[in-house]
């Protein structure tokens, strides 16, 4: 069942997995790595396009689209990892990496149990933004995460 967490002019946040070809979309217009095996999240946050002339960036995208996704993955005997966390990149300068973040560590602080681990392999462009909510670098070679955090 879709549940809107957050709802501003031009778009939405809702706690939803994306259908397959809308995430492969995604990646594709950010030039990540498309998995064979995707897969089943534990949480996923997905932001959509809720109206096209509100939208601060002219895109040619039309409402409900997808323009933002998080999908979190339960790693057994370790804790949780972000498997996508991904904004089109023409979106990439308004915020929605902060607010999806947020929403994510808001819902992994209130459901999970106190000192769970989320990991996330955060490239340059999140890096910063990870660090101010609480992130540490940290190396693990096994899941290639180079940043935690502890809930």
């Amino acid at each position: 069942m879709d549940q809107v967490i957050i709802e501003r002019p031009w778009f939405t946040i809702e706690r939803v997995v994306p259908q397959q070809h809308e995430l492969i979309a995604i990646k594709e217009k950010a030039g990540t790595l498309i998995a064979d095996d995707i897969a089943t999240p534990a949480l996923a946050m997905s932001i959509r396009l809720t109206a096209e002339d509100a939208v601060p960036v002219a895109t040619g995208l039309r409402c409900g689209q997808l323009i933002g996704v998080a999908m979190v993955v339960e790693v057994p005997d370790w804790g949780l990892l972000i498997q996508d966390f991904i904004i089109r990149p023409e979106f990439a300068h308004y915020g929605l990496a902060r607010v999806l973040l947020e929403q994510l560590l808001q819902h992994v602080s209130a459901h999970c149990p106190k000192g769970t681990k989320l990991g996330i392999l955060a490239g340059t462009e999140y890096r910063r933004l990870c660090s101010e909510f609480g992130f540490e670098p940290e190396q693990c070679g096994a899941f290639g995460l180079d940043m935690v955090w502890r809930g």
